[in-house]
C-alpha cells in the first residue's frame, strides 16, 4: 500500500533506464489523489519508499514473534503498521505532511472502492478507513512527545500503545471473524453488491481475543 506513494519519482529518477516503463505501469495505478501528493512532495515520497521497507520488515517480524497478531487488515499488525509507518514519516518529513501523506491514501482507498478496486488484495470501506486514520494520529503523536527519536524508540512506544489499548482495532470473536456491536458476524459484500459503510466497530487495540 505504502509503495504506491513514491512510484512516480521512482520514474523520475530512472526514466533513462529499460526498466523505466514498468515504472509507468505503476504509476498508472495510482489514484489521482496519491498522484497530486507525490508530484507535490517528491523528495518526502523518496523517503516514505524507504521507510516502507523497515515498516513491512518490522511489522512481519512482530507478527512472528507474537507481539502483534497476523491480521494486517483490522488487527493489531494493522493497527501497528499505521502507527509506526505514521511515526517514521513523522520523524523523516515531518508531521504536517505525514499526515497529509495518510489523508491522502485514505481518500484514494475510497476512489478505489467506488471502482471496484484493492488495497493490499483487499476492498477498503469507512470503518477501516477510520481505523487507519485514528492510528496514523496516534503514531504522529509519538513524535511530538518524545525527545529522542531513533527507530527503536518509536517501533517500542508504537508496540506500547497496542498495548495500552491507545489504537484502534476491529472487533472480532475467537473465530477471528469480524463483528458488530451485537456480536453478529459482519459479512463484507463483493462485487457489484459491495458496500462502504459496513456495520463493523472500533474497539482499543488491547481488547483481542
Amino acid at each position: 500500500m505504502i509503495k504506491r506513494f513514491v512510484v512516480i519519482l521512482l520514474l523520475l529518477l530512472t526514466y533513462t533506464n529499460c526498466r523505466s516503463q514498468s515504472k509507468v505501469k505503476q504509476y498508472r495505478v495510482l489514484t489521482a489523489i496519491e498522484k497530486k501528493w507525490v508530484r507535490h512532495h517528491p523528495l518526502a515520497a523518496l523517503k516514505v519508499f524507504h521507510i516502507n521497507a523497515i515498516v513491512n520488515k518490522e511489522v512481519n517480524e512482530c507478527s512472528e514473534k507474537k507481539l502483534v497478531d497476523t491480521l494486517f487488515n483490522g488487527g493489531t499488525a494493522d493497527a501497528f503498521r499505521h502507527c509506526y509507518w505514521m511515526a517514521l514519516c513523522a520523524q523523516k518529513i515531518g508531521i504536517r505532511k505525514a499526515i497529509s501523506l495518510g489523508e491522502s491514501h485514505e481518500r484514494g482507498n475510497r476512489e478505489q472502492f467506488e471502482k471496484g478496486t484493492t488495497d493490499d488484495a483487499v476492498l477498503q470501506d469507512s470503518i477501516s478507513c477510520m481505523m487507519d486514520l485514528y492510528n496514523n494520529k496516534v503514531g504522529a503523536g509519538i513524535v511530538q512527545n518524545i525527545k529522542h527519536k531513533n527507530t527503536d524508540i518509536l517501533k517500542i512506544n508504537s508496540l506500547a500503545k497496542i498495548e495500552a489499548g491507545e489504537l484502534k482495532i476491529m472487533r472480532r470473536n475467537n473465530q477471528n471473524q469480524f463483528i458488530d456491536y451485537e456480536g453478529n458476524e459482519v459479512v463484507k459484500p463483493k462485487g457489484a453488491q459491495r458496500k462502504w459503510n459496513l456495520p463493523y466497530c472500533l474497539v482499543p487495540s488491547n481488547q483481542y481475543p
